[in-house]
Formats: structure tokens, C-alpha cells, sequence
């Protein structure tokens, strides 16, 4: 399989045209809330910071469910392997 190096190159260009205007956006959302006189930098790292914790909060979600089936996934084949009759 033949590797379209433009197509791959133009690809990447959306996506960084993509993430400037997420960040602009975020930037722009931020300063609408604290005014023009607020700290944007300060505002920038502490809405980071939640959306870090937010990330580690579904992280330990999907850990959770994913060790809860890995155990019924356990069970299941411990039954199976030892029949009652």
C-alpha cells in the first residue's frame, strides 16, 4: 500500500488549523468570563487544571468498570471450568 504523503501532510494541516481555533475558542470563552481586566494566564492554568482532574476522574471510572468485568469475565470462566454435575 502506496503512502499519499500530500493527503497525510494535508490531513495534519487541518488538524492543526483544528486545535489553534480550540484554543483561541477556550482562550476566547475565558476571557468573557473573568472581563478584560482579569488574569487570562491564571485563568487559562486553573480551567487546565480541572480539566485534568476531570480526565483522572474518568480514568479511575473506566478502571473501575473495566476491573469489575475483567473479574465477571473470571468468574464466568472459573464456572464454566467446573462444572456442578
Amino acid at each position: 500500500m502506496q503512502v499519499d504523503q500530500d493527503r497525510i501532510n494535508h490531513n495534519l494541516q487541518i488538524w492543526q488549523q483544528t486545535m489553534e481555533a480550540t484554543h483561541d475558542l477556550i482562550l476566547a470563552g475565558l476571557r468573557h468570563k473573568i472581563g478584560p481586566d482579569g488574569d487570562l494566564r491564571e485563568a487559562y492554568r486553573l480551567w487546565y487544571r480541572h480539566q485534568r482532574e476531570l480526565a483522572a476522574q474518568r480514568l479511575e471510572r473506566e478502571s473501575a468498570i473495566w476491573l469489575q468485568r475483567q473479574a465477571g469475565d473470571q468468574a464466568s470462566d472459573t464456572e464454566s471450568s467446573h462444572p456442578d454435575s
